[in-house]
């Protein structure tokens, strides 16, 4: 009888946590997406229905509901789908990383159209730079030419015409281009987050000159972090050693001395990085925005001890 009970209570538990092991073991079509940030370039292949699915697979792994028959017929198929049936405690449930990714693989569904209208923010090769803000390490693969491209693009989509020959070939070339001709105000048109991206493009560009001078706010590699106010939101993707390296890198621009080994050698393998010996003198020329990151980061840094 006690032994018929305990294989009843057994059999119970594994039926109840069984869903929940399928469920967090990410599967089918880009399970990386729940993972890792993916990056603008890897998402060009992929057809706009592929994009879709990749986007609300992300959503599948939590236990989402589809009201779309089609989307809740497929991942009904998948062995690993467990509806849930509370959609806003999935929403809730996205991390940061899913939370971005579907920004990012949304906006190539738009890019995908045909034929999209003049002025459209998905129009070009990175379309989410009018969508939301970027981070420097996903510019950390392109060249400066590119980052050029990216940054003007922005300019392009609102049909800014170009003084300089390569680029107003490259752009004309671009079926989706439509010049004004009146700069004014296809700049008043830039939104905030075009602005934004704007300079943290610009601040990459000048990152990847290759001997930057000693002092200069673009060496490393998070050169915004010396040129203006981060989110702390922005912070949410980058792990405790990250964030340790991101606040160090400030004093490091400025030639500081580290007592931990491990950052004196980090730093000291950096081509641009100078010593200066008198940390001191560094503190004192830690600029407004410098100072004020260095609080955010810390503050990141310090939740994450607590968890």
């Amino acid at each position: 009888m006690v032994k018929n009970l305990l294989h009843l209570i057994v059999i119970s538990l594994l039926l109840i946590i069984a869903p929940q092991i399928c469920h967090s073991q990410p599967s089918g079509l880009t399970a990386e997406a729940s993972m890792r940030r993916i990056r603008s370039q890897e998402l060009e292949p992929y057809s706009s229905q592929q994009l879709r699915l990749m986007r609300d697979e992300i959503y599948a792994r939590h236990g989402y509901v589809f009201k779309d028959k089609k989307l809740q017929r497929y991942f009904s198929r998948t062995p690993w789908y467990r509806p849930r049936g509370n959609n806003r405690l999935v929403l809730a449930e996205l991390n940061p990383i899913e939370r971005k990714n579907i920004e990012l693989i949304q906006s190539w569904e738009q890019a995908k159209v045909t034929a999209p209208r003049p002025g459209s923010a998905w129009m070009g090769r990175w379309p989410e730079t009018s969508v939301f803000i970027i981070r420097t390490d996903d510019l950390l693969h392109l060249s400066t030419e590119k980052l050029r491209i990216m940054r003007n693009e922005i300019y392009a989509r609102h049909g800014y015409v170009f003084d300089d020959p390569d680029l107003r070939e490259y752009f004309a070339s671009q079926s989706w281009y439509r010049p004004r001709g009146d700069n004014n105000k296809a700049e008043a048109a830039l939104k905030p987050v075009e602005r934004r991206n704007i300079e943290i493009i610009r601040a990459q560009e000048e990152a990847n000159v290759e001997a930057p001078y000693p002092g200069s706010a673009s060496m490393g590699r998070w050169p915004e972090t010396s040129i203006y106010l981060i989110r702390y939101d922005d912070l949410l993707i980058y792990s405790a050693p990250d964030l340790l390296l991101m606040r160090s890198e400030i004093y490091a621009r400025h030639g500081y001395v580290f007592s931990d080994p491990d950052l004196q050698k980090y730093f000291s393998s950096q081509p641009w990085y100078r010593s200066r010996g008198d940390n001191s003198s560094v503190k004192g020329e830690l600029n407004p925005v410098e100072k004020r990151n260095i609080e955010i980061i810390r503050n990141r840094e310090v939740f994450l001890s607590r968890d």
